[in-house]
């Protein structure tokens, strides 16, 4: 008879370890607020009287700068869509093959809502400068609902990463019995949500790079703030959206290799390893040095983006 105790044992821990990518996107924001709180950095010593000086600001540069931003809101916004549409879909597609699909599907949609929403209310991440000045253009300008639309892009933003997270447990889940053909499907599907993250990623550092840009034009005789604001928050995001890439990402692709080469043996499949690096984007076990340099530019796409910009900027 076979020890239910241990097998029930075996199929958690499986469960635990399939649900690798949903475990480390907790971890990894639990881990980013827990150290912003504790080193203090949201702590800020600086006040209006040291950003504002007088009301004015030139009206020309701030409807170029505000349109530009209200651009490239609308299409990272229209990209995320395409994210979330993609996401959803194959979740409610897949969702209903899983036995234990209720509890741990409830569990982590309804713990991933709550931190979404915390994260909303959570009014800065990069530090309490921004604070400030966000209230300011609030009491500046009535056109824009500024901390509406921040809050709106912020929020659905980070539930759009939270469901790439929960896709890739279920495709962990697929590839973890699917014959080799049947696996090739899923890792299509794998690397499109890579790309479109990525995508959608470095479109929003795009975004908030020119976010700055209008948001500067309301400090008036401080240079030096302009251009600390226009270069240190962006490239403090694409830091936070790289590091996000690189924790989904990295630990999700070994695993789905080794599960591809366990279920190749299961169905009696010799899989050459070369065969199975082909199948994940080119982010690791790649050769030569344009496929090394191909697997960096991707990771760091969101940092390499806001560089890029602001070499242009300088021009």
């Amino acid at each position: 008879m076979p020890n239910h105790a241990v097998l029930h044992s075996i199929k958690f821990s499986t469960v635990v370890v399939l649900l690798t990518p949903v475990t480390l996107f907790f971890l990894y924001i639990v881990l980013y607020i827990s150290l912003e709180w504790g080193l203090g950095i949201s702590i800020t010593y600086v006040d209006d009287a040291e950003l504002f000086f007088g009301g004015g600001y030139p009206t020309l540069d701030e409807t170029l700068n505000r349109s530009a931003w209200g651009i490239s809101l609308i299409l990272s916004s229209v990209i995320n869509i395409f994210l979330l549409a993609y996401c959803l879909y194959f979740i409610l597609t897949f969702k209903n093959e899983y036995a234990f699909r209720k509890a741990v599907l409830a569990a982590i949609l309804v713990f991933g809502a709550l931190l979404i929403w915390y994260f909303i209310s959570f009014a800065d991440l990069g530090g309490g400068i921004a604070e400030i000045l966000y209230k300011h253009i609030e009491t500046t300008i009535s056109v824009v609902q500024f901390r509406m639309v921040i809050n709106l892009t912020a929020g659905t933003g980070y539930l759009s990463v939270y469901f790439v997270a929960v896709l890739l447990s279920f495709i962990c889940f697929k590839v973890r019995k699917s014959s080799y053909s049947d696996a090739i499907q899923y890792l299509r599907i794998y690397k499109t949500v890579f790309y479109l993250m990525v995508t959608y990623l470095s479109a929003t550092i795009l975004q908030l790079f020119l976010q700055y840009q209008w948001l500067t034009t309301f400090i008036n005789n401080n240079n030096h703030a302009i251009s600390s604001l226009t270069k240190v928050y962006p490239f403090i995001m694409s830091v936070f959206y790289a590091g996000i890439v690189v924790t989904l990402f990295v630990p999700t692709t070994e695993l789905l290799k080794n599960l591809v080469i366990a279920s190749s043996h299961q169905n009696r499949e010799a899989i050459p390893e070369e065969k199975i690096h082909e199948l994940f984007p080119s982010q690791s076990g790649v050769d030569g040095l344009l496929g090394n340099i191909k697997s960096v530019t991707l990771f760091l796409a969101p940092i390499i983006t806001v560089i890029f910009a602001d070499l242009i900027k300088g021009l």
